[in-house]
């Protein structure tokens, strides 16, 4: 009997320029590849712009978990800098047999072939919880629902794979779409969150997916509305998750709180919504006080260049960054140079704005591509990445026109 695993693996690099992590990368792939021959990877997927690759594994064994990666040229090269998690799965058809026979409906389903097609690849991940007002039956009744639904979905290409995570209320699947937008629509149509959305996660417990639905409708609307008055710059949702990040233009932090405070979801339910705000400057700013500790009191100035509206895929990026071994001067060096293609970014549209962190050496970039490649292409062109990519990090999230979201909810509300 085959066994299977969801891996995590992310990988530091130190000691090795990043040229050389590029290199040792491919012959990685290539030895990567044989394990599809030997059936031994089943999926593979690197998220753009992140040093991080997941997966499913189908082994005979547990042991060969530890044993398949010993002779890849990473973990020989530097194997105590990738760290990797393995998470105990199921066939979903298998699954779905049992929670049907479960509440007695006798459905049957046998593993579907999964069909390989051009797309956007997103890997969702869902956690169910249930609480007093529901039996396991219940629970039971309802997911046979979302099972049968979901292997359908498989059957038509838009669900890659999906997996239940052994002995947890967690599914695991892998979905292809030719639009981000395409995931929220897909998963507030499911089953199980129109029954019991708010058992998914904590965030609006006790209130009906259709009530929140509206809640958000108008709380979309007045924060597009205060983005038409300016104070509001950026505002974007996080393709599949509720979360949304926003850019703000503020006199004084009263402000925030004040406008915080008339928001729809704050009245209806502020309990269950959790505000993290972070203090920005504009980069061009970064810029010329850079180019003036650079270059002895270079008087440079940097000008903030407009955004260029275009339409394509966005992707919300952080950039950590650290510089061991380096002195302050030699950073600065480099960041000059970083921000100086970031900004010509901006100019070319690829780069739709970008910000530094108020006193962290942590930067935000919105960043509009055709193709998800492109992420990794420009990260690994950045001047920063080239001479000093061991010591950046970056944590790369799709997003969507909170315009696009709003249209959607009004939609939803109306049903």
């Amino acid at each position: 009997m085959s066994l299977l695993y969801f891996f995590q693996t992310s990988l530091e690099y130190h000691g090795i320029t990043s040229k050389e992590l590029y290199q040792l990368w491919f012959k990685h792939a290539q030895a990567a590849f044989k394990m599809y021959e030997q059936g031994i990877m089943k999926y593979a997927f690197k998220i753009a712009g992140e040093r991080k690759v997941l997966g499913v594994m189908s082994v005979e064994s547990p042991s060969v978990l530890d044993t398949c990666f010993v002779e890849l040229p990473l973990y020989q090269a530097i194997g105590d800098q990738l760290h990797s998690t393995f998470t105990p799965l199921r066939q979903y058809e298998g699954f779905a047999t049992d929670v049907s026979d479960r509440i007695g409906n006798g459905e049957k389903y046998g593993n579907e072939k999964s069909t390989l097609k051009n797309g956007l690849f997103y890997i969702l991940t869902f956690t169910v919880e249930y609480d007093l007002t529901m039996t396991q039956q219940d629970l039971f009744a309802v997911w046979a629902e979302e099972a049968k639904e979901a292997l359908k979905a498989k059957k038509s290409g838009i669900i890659l794979d999906l997996w239940k995570v052994v002995a947890e209320r967690k599914v695991i699947a892998v979905v292809c779409v030719d639009d981000p937008t395409d995931v929220d629509r897909m998963s507030l149509d499911l089953p199980v969150m129109k029954k019991m959305g708010s058992k998914f996660t904590i965030e609006y417990k006790r209130i009906p997916q259709e009530q929140f639905i509206k809640t958000w409708a108008a709380e979309a609307e007045v924060a597009l509305k205060a983005k038409e008055k300016g104070k509001i710059l950026q505002i974007w949702k996080l393709v599949g998750e509720r979360k949304v990040f926003c850019v703000m233009k503020a006199e004084n932090p009263d402000e925030i709180d004040r406008l915080s405070f008339h928001l729809p979801m704050f009245k209806e339910m502020g309990d269950q919504v959790q505000m993290e705000v972070t203090p920005l400057r504009p980069y061009a700013g970064l810029a010329t006080d850079i180019s003036k500790r650079v270059n002895n009191g270079d008087e440079t100035v940097f000008e903030d260049i407009p955004t260029v509206p275009k339409a394509g895929l966005f992707y919300w990026i952080t950039f950590i960054i650290e510089y061991p071994g380096k002195t302050q001067d030699e950073l600065l060096a480099v960041w000059l140079q970083e921000a100086k293609a970031a900004l010509g970014g901006k100019k070319s549209g690829k780069v739709v704005d970008l910000w530094k962190v108020v006193g962290e050496r942590k930067v935000y970039i919105l960043l509009c591509v055709e193709s998800p490649y492109e992420v990794d292409r420009i990260s690994f062109d950045l001047p920063m990445m080239r001479q000093m990519g061991d010591c950046v990090h970056m944590e790369v999230k799709s997003v969507r026109p909170y315009e696009a979201l709003h249209d959607d909810l009004k939609k939803m509300a109306a049903r």
